[in-house]
């Protein structure tokens, strides 16, 4: 049964004990910073509210479940964390995520045995139980097949991990958070000192791989041919680039523009402008790495002097999204990298 609404966001953390699963929680609802954010743990519901041993087809599998539902169908966007073991939980998850309407995340974050047992030592928890109970929790890389995770490896910081989260979730804060860029044409004031707002395309996207892959992916032609055949980039400063392609009433188009800025691995900055055009506009792609996966986040900006510019932008914001996702499964997926 489908849940929630294109307006609502899911995510879910996994990872073993002591991963930092509860801490990354809280702290991407504390980062959100307002009301309208539920966050859904496993341990409370299992251990606190039930009381029950973590076995299959446990009573808290499906509560979980009928617990996130209600809170996405009610307008919340939710947070489940827990060791949500695949053998046990999966089924469950995969349902949920497939049902759910709208973003739907997920991410694993991968801790070593060995930086298990040293995080458990700074916990309370160690009271309670210790490595001979953590042992026989413990599953090495426990990635749900059926459902596409993003790696978070054990080097990653809070702060990136949680910035990670909240830009592929699109649930940034207007107010700019420390360590993270502004949006470009945001917060802009008219002639009467009034905000504006300005169409910009702000998308972004997590990819299981380094940010050197993803780079090379992008300006490397014929690496880049395995995802967007159509696109001559000369990736240099000043360099030229070029797109042609078919809209579907078979009208040709010619889109193209030159390389403002590039910084190997970080920044490729774009002029952007279909031929009929009368002014450009800009592309930023970004490239941030966390871990082992890198954030790319796409802004397209400049609209304002294009008639129906903002129509424009939100039809290169469906363009954009296929790019990306284009992008993610052939890094992922290729055996170039």
């Amino acid at each position: 049964m489908l849940t929630g609404s294109q307006d609502t966001t899911l995510i879910v953390i996994r990872g073993n004990s002591g991963s930092g699963k509860s801490t990354v929680a809280r702290a991407v609802r504390e980062a959100f910073g307002r009301r309208g954010m539920a966050v859904i743990s496993q341990d409370v519901v299992r251990r606190d509210i039930l009381r029950e041993l973590d076995r299959p087809g446990g009573v808290n599998i499906g509560l979980l479940d009928v617990m996130c539902r209600h809170a996405l169908d009610a307008g919340y966007h939710v947070i489940l964390e827990g060791i949500l073991a695949g053998s046990r939980y999966g089924e469950m998850l995969q349902s949920l995520c497939g049902d759910h309407r709208g973003r739907t995340l997920c991410y694993y974050l991968d801790v070593s045995w060995e930086e298990t047992l040293r995080r458990h030592e700074t916990r309370p928890q160690r009271a309670r139980f210790g490595p001979d109970e953590m042992r026989q929790w413990y599953v090495k890389k426990d990635v749900l097949p059926d459902v596409h995770e993003t790696v978070i490896d054990e080097s990653s910081e809070l702060d990136k991990i949680v910035q990670l989260i909240l830009q592929d979730a699109r649930l940034l804060t207007t107010t700019p958070q420390e360590g993270l860029p502004s949006r470009p044409g945001a917060g802009r004031t008219d002639a009467m000192g009034k905000q504006r707002s300005q169409p910009v395309v702000d998308e972004s996207i997590a990819i299981v791989a380094p940010a050197h892959d993803v780079w090379q992916a992008i300006v490397n032609a014929e690496i880049r041919a395995g995802w967007w055949s159509y696109l001559d980039l000369d990736a240099t400063a000043g360099g030229r680039f070029e797109e042609r392609w078919t809209t579907d009433d078979g009208r040709e188009v010619r889109t193209g523009g030159q390389v403002i800025e590039l910084v190997t691995d970080h920044l490729l900055v774009l002029s952007w402008a279909d031929e009929h055009w009368p002014a450009s506009t800009r592309v930023e792609i970004q490239l941030t790495e966390i871990g082992g996966s890198t954030m790319v986040r796409l802004l397209h900006m400049g609209w304002e002097p294009l008639p129906d510019g903002a129509a424009l932008a939100a039809e290169h914001r469906a363009g954009w999204l296929m790019h990306l996702v284009n992008l993610r499964r052939y890094v992922e997926d290729s055996a170039v990298f």
